[in-house]
């Protein structure tokens, strides 16, 4: 008798311990973070990073025409290996000036890259500056479209449209808008990142831009994502990070809320630092795990 009660108390501790074990996420251990964090967090954050930059190239070159009568040869910040065009037309149309500018990078199909060697860029990118002035209200309105077309950089193939629009709201700070439409990130090892994204910038001209808004999309293993920024915790970027390329937005304070599935990401970007670390956090009910990633680069993915 004594020797059966052992054995079922036995079996009984057994079972115990095995559904703790097998619960143990539930009922309070600590997350961990996968792999598939890692690269979600670092995606997302480059996937910006990258529109900027082709973004503020673009412009970076609409202004240097601007000042030479639309003939542009080389631009400084820009790698010399890209051929640049500028053309523009004006036309009145119901009591309104319309004015069109467009401004393509070339890096051709061979590869362009930086005097550094560590950006290699194909295809082409388009900037079209349209604006109206005039109308019975005498209204200035006015739109950036960045388009890419066979785009990459080293080997990461990059497409989609983005559409900003701006408005001035103080002397020297402008809010824009800017829309992401067709947004694709295809990887050398065949997987890809989609993206669609509506960001409101308030920008200011010393130097620093303040985002909030959201982007949604697929991650490489094609679970649907959403990244939010609140305004409760705005990410501010900055021009004046000590690195190659100076028209690169680096995201130094702020955070980023990704949620993909059932895994729910926070990606902190510091206090003002240009370190171009950033704190990524998993959380499950009240518990938390947290590592420190590198992003500004497309890197092999996380095994």
């Amino acid at each position: 008798m004594k020797k059966t009660l052992l054995k079922v108390l036995s079996v009984a501790v057994a079972i115990t311990l095995f559904t703790a074990c097998d619960n143990s996420e539930e009922n309070g251990a600590q997350p961990e973070i996968t792999a598939e964090d890692k690269n979600l967090a670092n995606d997302d954050a480059n996937a910006d990073m990258e529109f900027d930059l082709a973004e503020e190239e673009a412009i970076q070159v609409y202004e240097a025409s601007a000042n030479s009568n639309g003939r542009v040869a080389t631009v400084e910040g820009i790698d010399a290996c890209v051929s640049i065009t500028a053309s523009e037309d004006s036309e009145f149309k119901d009591n309104q000036l319309v004015y069109t500018k467009t401004v393509t990078l070339d890096f051709g199909t061979e590869g362009c890259s930086n005097e550094s060697g560590d950006r290699v860029r194909k295809g082409i990118v388009t900037l079209t500056h349209t604006f109206t002035l005039g109308g019975e209200d005498n209204a200035f309105a006015g739109q950036y479209t960045i388009s890419l077309d066979g785009y990459e950089v080293n080997g990461t193939k990059i497409e989609g449209t983005r559409t900003r629009t701006s408005e001035k709201v103080a002397e020297g700070q402008f809010v824009h808008t800017a829309v992401l439409t067709g947004g694709k990130i295809t990887f050398e090892d065949g997987t890809e990142v989609t993206r669609e994204a509506e960001w409101s910038m308030t920008h200011s001209l010393g130097g620093e831009r303040t985002l909030t808004g959201s982007a949604t999309g697929t991650n490489r293993n094609g679970t649907a994502y959403t990244t939010t920024i609140s305004e409760d915790a705005p990410v501010v970027t900055t021009l004046s990070c000590d690195i190659a390329s100076k028209l690169l937005w680096i995201p130094v304070s702020g955070s980023k809320h990704i949620q993909a599935g059932d895994r729910s990401i926070t990606l902190d970007f510091g206090t003002g630092e240009c370190d171009k670390v950033a704190t990524l956090t998993v959380e499950t009910g009240d518990n938390s795990t947290t590592t420190e990633i590198e992003i500004g680069r497309w890197r092999k993915r996380n095994d």
